[in-house]
């Protein structure tokens, strides 16, 4: 009888890992850590996300649990020269958080499959990845984007993906192949394997690929621009993002920033890495988040051609009077802005005024002390 056995991350297999690499890189790490640069950002039973600021670069550690073996991810320069400092500070940070709390026996509930077994299946450590890839012959738009599924098996004796066997996906995976690949992976996997790519047609295939990031929420994929590599780590934020502008002060002047909102998070549009992929609906990568952002607009285009904009002092009170018309067409968040509630029922009245020759009515609500000219196109809230 096989007994399934919970993989978890513990403070053993974290002090193994930190056993194999050199002393003086632990010790450089550890001070890394202790001058506050190191950050959990998520956390795990078989998985943690890392984030460790080396001087004036951000770093992103991936921790994960591969065939009982910590495997370790890092976006740097030294990625594939063996375990880097931020990798070692990644897993000292998780050692100690691990250490003061200890994975408990309740949590191999979550853990554990609740598949049934099967006496013929052989554990592996092939897992299935994901490679956002341009100019590639199956792309879409004029950069030939396209998401391509892989089968990537490490090399043995490593507890990373260097020297890592990585095969394009050509058939649908199956379960009993890739036990480590969540179903909604595998089942995006499905979406995009060769079979079914070739035989779409570009509209078909920009809905493929939407659909299949869809199914990847909370998920690592990977930018390859020079073949399948996994030095451009992205997560994937599988609800829809609302974009918004942020308004807030900067001295006299107004800054106004574009940001997208998903997953109870802001995710700023960077000014340097922006690219809008043309899927249906389309997809926005920006820094190191890949997010929904629905439909094409000419708003939303302006938005994210010119994510920063700046209003000087002399043009606030101007840009204040149209910010009810900007609220109309984009939500509002951000310092500058508030907002208040007022639970009043309205009062409405009419004024009446010569103007030339003829009469003008207006027509205005008052909320408590707020009074607002009507308009049909404010929003409700």
């Amino acid at each position: 009888m096989t007994i399934a056995r919970a993989q978890l991350i513990t403070p053993e297999l974290l002090e193994g890992f930190l056993q194999a690499v050199e002393p003086a890189l632990v010790r450089r790490a550890t001070a890394l850590l202790t001058s506050g640069g190191v950050t959990l950002e998520q956390v795990e039973p078989a998985s943690a996300v890392v984030v460790v600021v080396d001087g004036t670069n951000v770093r992103r550690v991936t921790t994960l649990l591969i065939a009982g073996r910590v495997t370790t991810l890092c976006d740097c320069a030294h990625r594939d020269e063996g375990p880097c400092i931020h990798r070692v500070a990644a897993v000292r940070a998780l050692y100690t958080h691990m250490t003061s709390n200890p994975p408990q026996p309740w949590e191999t509930l979550f853990s554990l499959s609740d598949r049934p077994r099967t006496t013929t299946a052989t554990p592996t450590a092939t897992v299935v990845c994901f490679f956002l890839v341009p100019n590639h012959p199956l792309g879409v738009g004029d950069a030939g984007w396209a998401v391509i599924p892989a089968s990537v098996t490490p090399r043995a004796g490593r507890s990373d993906w260097q020297g890592a066997d990585v095969r394009p996906l050509r058939a649908p995976p199956t379960p009993a192949g890739y036990p480590l690949s969540p179903l909604s992976v595998l089942q995006a996997a499905a979406l995009l394997c060769e079979q079914s790519l070739s035989l779409a047609q570009p509209g078909q295939r920009a809905w493929l690929y939407a659909g299949a990031l869809a199914l990847l929420v909370d998920q690592t994929i990977y930018v390859a621009r020079d073949g399948l590599s996994f030095g451009h780590p992205v997560h994937v934020y599988g609800k829809p993002g609302e974009l918004q502008l942020s308004c807030d002060e900067d001295g006299a002047d107004l800054l106004l920033q574009s940001i997208v909102y998903s997953a109870h998070r802001s995710i700023i549009v960077d000014q340097a890495n922006r690219t809008l992929l043309p899927f249906s609906p389309h997809w926005l990568w920006t820094g190191a988040n890949l997010v929904c952002i629905g439909d094409r607009t000419a708003l939303v285009d302006h938005l994210l051609q010119t994510p920063a904009l700046r209003v000087r002092a002399e043009d606030r009170e101007r840009f204040d009077q149209r910010l009810l018309e900007l609220a109309q067409r984009v939500p509002l968040c951000g310092s500058a802005v508030r907002w208040d509630e007022v639970h009043d029922e309205p009062l409405g009245h009419i004024t009446v005024a010569e103007h030339d020759a003829g009469v003008v009515v207006r027509l205005a609500f008052t909320y408590a002390s707020h009074e607002l000219p009507f308009d049909p196109h404010y929003p409700a809230e």
